[in-house]
């Protein structure tokens, strides 16, 4: 563990984004900076782990025997195997903008079969074809989930008539103050989830939204003296920034609320007229969970009717 959080240590001296990042991140008590040091151990030890995977298949070993044979090695091979070659020449923040590169581009082992495939003879380039297709439905067949209503691992696949698309909803922050260390650990996770499923290659849209207009930023804006909407600008900037520190990638797409007011007026109202939800005098609503049948299955907890109540 201590050298793991060396590790993580060096990492972050080498990114003035990381350091700011940190400075925000571990404020608090000493409890808490370990847990940061851990996290961000725990994760710069799944970067290397994932590197080495990535290396080790962006070769096949068809391939590799083949130019063994030959005496020569495969310029598309060697193209896929330099930057994660340079990864151990490069100072730390070098390496992890490598890293970064070839995952956000993880086509490119497809691209690199691809070049070699067109190389080599159409009966070799067939097999090399067949033998990809079945490692990677391989991979997928043996990628389970945690079903939370369920409480069980389940074989993940896509909703029907999806193919090969997933989409994956992540909810965000509110953004009335600066990230701390649940926000950290809750997107690190989610984003280690992302880069799984775009090796699998999937083709994800994930979605993170912004709650940038709510009771909370609008007491802490009156309270600074400052417009609500430029205080949450403000702290969906620093969000990024931390989020960029921790080395995760950006979401598909990341909708915000105040742009989105009138498709939520219009939801709420339907709702409403469907019977299930109420408004109380004050102007809010609340959901008639009693209409819900099955409401509360994901706690745990069966929902109690009371009449008259």
């Amino acid at each position: 563990m201590r050298g793991l959080q060396a590790h993580s240590r060096a990492a972050m001296a080498n990114s003035s984004s990381a350091a700011s990042c940190r400075t925000r991140l571990l404020h608090g008590n000493y409890k808490h900076r370990q847990l940061v040091k851990e996290l961000l151990g725990h994760y710069k030890n799944y970067q290397m782990r994932t590197k080495a995977c990535f290396q080790a298949n962006v070769v096949s070993q068809p391939q590799v025997s083949a130019s063994r044979k030959a005496g020569l090695r495969s310029p598309a091979a060697d193209a896929a195997r330099q930057p994660m070659l340079s990864c151990h020449t490069q100072s730390p923040a070098t390496s992890w903008q490598l890293y970064r590169h070839t995952m956000r581009h993880i086509g490119c082992s497809a691209s690199s079969a691809a070049a070699a495939t067109a190389q080599a003879p159409p009966a070799a380039a067939q097999e090399q074809q067949s033998s990809t297709t079945t490692h990677l439905q391989r991979l997928r067949d043996s990628f389970q989930i945690h079903n939370t209503m369920t409480r069980c691992k389940e074989h993940f696949q896509p909703r029907p008539d999806m193919g090969d698309k997933v989409q994956m909803y992540v909810c965000g922050v509110t953004v009335y103050d600066y990230s701390h260390i649940g926000h950290a650990r809750v997107y690190v996770a989610f984003d280690v989830l992302y880069r799984l499923l775009g090796h699998l290659q999937y083709d994800v849209q994930y979605v993170r939204n912004f709650t940038d207009i709510d009771d909370k930023i609008i007491k802490r804006a009156a309270a600074s003296g400052e417009d609500s909407l430029a205080l949450s600008a403000r702290f969906i900037d620093e969000f990024h920034k931390d989020m960029q520190a921790l080395g995760c990638l950006p979401p598909t797409h990341e909708p915000k609320a105040t742009d989105h007011i009138g498709d939520m007026v219009a939801t709420i109202s339907k709702i409403i007229d469907n019977g299930h939800a109420y408004v109380l005098p004050d102007g809010d609503v609340y959901f008639e969970v009693a209409t819900l049948s099955g409401y509360g299955r994901l706690s745990g907890r069966a929902q109690v009717c009371r009449v008259g109540v």
